[in-house]
């Protein structure tokens, strides 16, 4: 699990690492993106669900996947709480999207 392609999303993004949160489903995903210094929600899919998840900061085990304000409160009051919740989309051109809420 290397932290590439989170690190190069938050070079494109001129983006923190501490200030940052990933969506994960699987156990790499997460530490990847751990390894990036990033903070990481597991979200299981029913293939995952089974699995260790728990080097990820949470764990959401819920339908539907929380809104960008419930991930925020969710994370009120974790040290270095992220300043900004920011949804990165990948196109076909490999450019990752910044839309922040």
């Amino acid at each position: 699990p290397f932290p590439d392609l989170y690190l190069e999303a938050l070079s494109r993004l001129n983006a923190d690492a501490a200030a940052s949160v990933a969506i994960e489903d699987s156990a790499n995903g997460i530490r990847a993106a751990r390894s990036a210094g990033m903070r990481v929600i597991a979200y299981p899919n029913p293939l995952t669900r089974h699995l260790d998840l728990s080097e990820a900061t949470r764990i959401h085990d819920e339908e539907p996947l929380m809104s960008f304000s419930e991930l925020r409160d969710w994370f009120h009051g974790l040290p270095d709480e992220p300043v900004e919740v920011v949804d990165v989309a990948f196109p076909l051109d490999g450019v990752p999207t910044r839309i922040v809420k």
